[in-house]
């Protein structure tokens, strides 16, 4: 971000007028590509059951047995972890033991909406 507004201040100052609307696009860009690395390049890291086996194997210099790895990674322990998340972030509300959708709040709302918007947009 601190890039991207320096770029903007040097645009406008060697530009003039026409240098701030520059740096005023270059700003958004950089924006939405530093998100974009985060969410693509980050986000699969932290969540990718197959890379976090490869971390725990890597913590454990003496290995770890099958059992003790189905322990950390069974279906029913990754559903509860995914669950305790979404209802952390809101995403979802627990009422009377039903998950629902926390519509309106979630950043999935925003994405999905913004998708939807662009398919119709390019006839998809």
């Amino acid at each position: 971000m601190v890039i991207g507004t320096i770029n903007a201040v040097i645009s406008g100052l060697l530009f003039g007028s026409g240098g701030i609307l520059l740096g005023i696009v270059s700003f958004c860009l950089y924006s939405i590509l530093s998100f974009s690395y985060v969410i693509c390049c980050v986000g699969p890291y932290e969540t990718s059951v197959r890379l976090r086996i490869v971390r725990e194997l890597y913590k454990q210099p003496q290995g770890m047995r099958l059992e003790r790895l189905l322990g950390f990674y069974n279906n029913r322990r990754i559903l509860d972890l995914r669950l305790q998340r979404l209802l952390a972030s809101k995403d979802l509300i627990l009422e009377n033991g039903v998950y629902r959708d926390n519509r309106g709040s979630s950043v999935f709302t925003g994405i999905t909406a913004i998708t939807e918007f662009l398919k119709r947009c390019y006839g998809v």
